[in-house]
């Protein structure tokens, strides 16, 4: 199915309301709407899935509403919330500028600050920092962590210097999940995540948020 074929079926799904999960979301959100029609952030199908996963972004919110659709049938399947997921490797060391932690590594950094530079307002960061993110769209969780660490392994042994160096190296995952029923659920590391985490010389930290409005 081209973009035009998936945007059609979904907005027909949109205003029928065949679904309970979709008629229950929308009582609460709003998906947005560019010329008549649902903005798609991203139209994605593993290889190790049967249904195309198609994200919505939400008004004001960052989490999605996520169709799946069976497209050589031309059905949506299914309907659910997704949760909002950045998973990136951050370095911080005290030291004037961030050039000599990008240098530990043939890896570019997707932003990075020096010390002193202002944060907001009048605040200033103590410590220079890179970070990288090489995946920024939406995706799950699961996927995201696999691909930052297939990523960042290109160059283990910079990375590994990297983590060896700064004050603080780690990789950050930051999600943000829709409050509607108080059941948030969580993340899972399986065994070779932890391996491979542990042999590059990194930590997990955890920033967990939950918004959005309450399902009625």
């Amino acid at each position: 199915m081209t973009e035009t074929g998936i945007q059609q079926l979904i907005a027909r799904e949109l205003a029928a309301k065949t679904m309970g999960v979709v008629e229950q979301f929308l009582e609460v959100h709003t998906v947005v709407i560019r010329n008549d029609a649902p903005v798609i952030a991203r139209i994605c199908r593993a290889p190790e899935e049967r249904l195309t996963s198609v994200y919505l972004p939400v008004e004001k919110e960052k989490f999605y509403f996520v169709f799946f659709l069976d497209t050589a049938r031309k059905v949506v399947e299914w309907a659910q919330v997704e949760p909002f997921h950045s998973i990136l490797l951050e370095a911080r060391a005290d030291t004037p500028t961030a050039a000599g932690l990008a240098d530990l590594t043939t890896l570019t950094p997707t932003s990075q600050h020096d010390q002193g530079a202002i944060r907001f307002a009048a605040l200033r960061h103590e410590l220079s920092a890179v970070r990288f993110l090489p995946n920024p769209e939406p995706d799950t969780f699961e996927r995201k962590l696999t691909n930052l660490l297939d990523y960042l392994e290109q160059d283990a042994a910079g990375i590994q210097a990297l983590a060896a160096t700064a004050e603080e190296c780690f990789i950050r995952v930051v999600t943000i999940f829709h409050n509607g029923n108080g059941m948030l659920g969580g993340h899972t590391l399986n065994a070779r995540s932890l391996r491979r985490i542990s042999a590059l010389g990194l930590e997990v930290v955890f920033d967990l948020y939950a918004e959005g409005k309450r399902f009625t």
